[in-house]
């Protein structure tokens, strides 16, 4: 799988679903939000149209985050120490 950051991905397991509903954040609708754990296996990091500042990101050095994306990244960090750890 191409991800939207020119890297190319291998698609792991479910960590986390999570959804937002009607009014959360002031949005009208429902989304439902599946998170996957990948592990790159080629490509090139470079900015595409839907991202500004490319790059890898120690998780506790961002102090502004875009709605409840700090959730999903901390979910995503915990499941990666998890599987760590397990060897």
């Amino acid at each position: 799988m191409l991800e939207e950051t020119g890297l190319l991905v291998e698609v792991g397991s479910l960590i986390r679903l999570g959804w937002r509903m009607p009014g959360d954040f002031g949005q009208p609708h429902t989304t439902y939000h599946l998170q996957f754990y990948c592990t790159v296996v080629g490509g090139t990091l470079q900015e595409l149209h839907e991202t500004t500042k490319i790059g890898y990101y120690y998780i506790w050095s961002i102090n502004r985050w875009h709605l409840d994306h700090q959730v999903e990244a901390e979910a995503a960090h915990q499941y990666w120490r998890n599987q760590r750890s397990q060897g």
